[in-house]
């Protein structure tokens, strides 16, 4: 089982889904963007955050490859600039956890 940094990492999307993603990404506020992303009132931890994000994505993604007339492209790409964001962020706290404590 891949861990969740690499899922993220890994998912295979439309080039325009991707590239309107990441102009998303310098307008991210993390509580008010994953409140209306994951429908919650208080935002989880960034790992947390990432595993629902990505069920989200992958039920999206579904619909989307379906064509059946649901699929809401802004929504897709909202979840997506949350779950960029919260890859980083998941990415610079675990990088953090393992430096060691060099001030003492």
């Amino acid at each position: 089982m891949q861990d969740i940094l690499s899922q993220a990492m890994g998912l295979k999307r439309p080039q325009i889904l991707v590239r309107a993603a990441r102009f998303g990404l310098d307008d991210y506020r993390r509580e008010p963007h994953l409140r209306r992303c994951l429908k919650i009132d208080e935002a989880p931890t960034p790992g947390k955050a990432l595993v629902l994000l990505l069920d989200i994505e992958k039920q999206i993604n579904s619909v989307r490859e379906t064509n059946n007339g649901d699929y809401r492209a802004a929504r897709h790409i909202d979840v997506l600039v949350a779950i960029m964001a919260e890859a980083q962020s998941f990415r610079a706290t675990r990088r953090s956890k393992a430096l060691p404590d060099l001030v003492r």
